[in-house]
């Protein structure tokens, strides 16, 4: 975020972790009250954690500041952010859908979806602005559509991506497009971080449909398979 951001606006970053900055990039490490008295702040938080934060911090938090999280899930985190923030701050739910992985060449042509759940027309425009100057893709969606749609494109991607790498799914000179296919999913879902599976597994509530469903079609066809009946289309029935 740092890397695509600096040349923009100027960077203060809080972290638990790291204290030094080994990266040359533009920005200073400062204490958790000054990261949270900007006008702008982004939460980096993995959305289970954020709640507790926001409880924990909140009269750290400018008043009059612009939220923005980043969690791959939306409506948890923006409601603790209504909940937890202080009732003159701005919020703005987003989620990038990219990573370090995926957008290894650069972002632009990336998209990322926005959530406006309490801001002025002014604050969205800057900061639509800002995302397409990035020459991001901004989609704006409702926090209901956003984790209805990644209930299928995320649970199902990193539920599978764990999944190869549990099974030891591995590269070979003997492959086909979609195995490739696979094991660039291995690869990217498989580095994710576990805090990152388990939030998108576990913090939205239409995920665990989707996997169920799932894991029953994989039953289904080991039925299928085992009876050795044939539909009338030719799959096994």
């Amino acid at each position: 975020m740092i890397q695509h951001l600096q040349d923009c606006v100027n960077i203060v970053v809080y972290s638990r972790g790291a204290t030094k900055n080994k990266n040359g990039l533009k920005f200073k490490f400062v204490s958790l009250e000054a990261a949270l008295s900007q006008n702008l702040i982004v939460l980096s938080i993995p959305a289970q954690y954020i709640g507790e934060f926001l409880k924990t911090n909140r009269t750290l938090v400018n008043p009059d500041a612009l939220v923005v999280d980043v969690a791959s899930v939306k409506l948890q985190p923006i409601a603790d952010m209504k909940r937890y923030l202080p009732s003159s701050c701005e919020i703005i739910g987003t989620h990038p859908i990219f990573g370090p992985g995926s957008a290894a060449k650069g972002i632009e042509g990336h998209r990322i979806v926005l959530c406006p759940v309490r801001c002025r027309p002014e604050s969205l425009m800057m900061f639509r602005s800002l995302l397409k100057y990035k020459k991001l893709v901004v989609i704006e969606k409702s926090p209901e559509e956003h984790d209805k749609a990644m209930a299928y494109v995320l649970s199902l991607t990193q539920y599978v991506g764990r999944a190869l790498q549990a099974v030891h799914a591995h590269d070979t000179e003997l492959t086909t497009p979609a195995y490739e296919s696979l094991m660039e999913m291995r690869a990217i879902q498989g580095s994710d971080s576990w805090d990152l599976f388990y939030s998108i597994m576990r913090t939205n509530p239409y995920a665990e449909q989707v996997t169920g469903e799932l894991r029953a079609a994989f039953a289904m066809l080991d039925e299928q398979l085992d009876s050795g009946k044939k539909t009338k289309h030719g799959e096994v029935a």
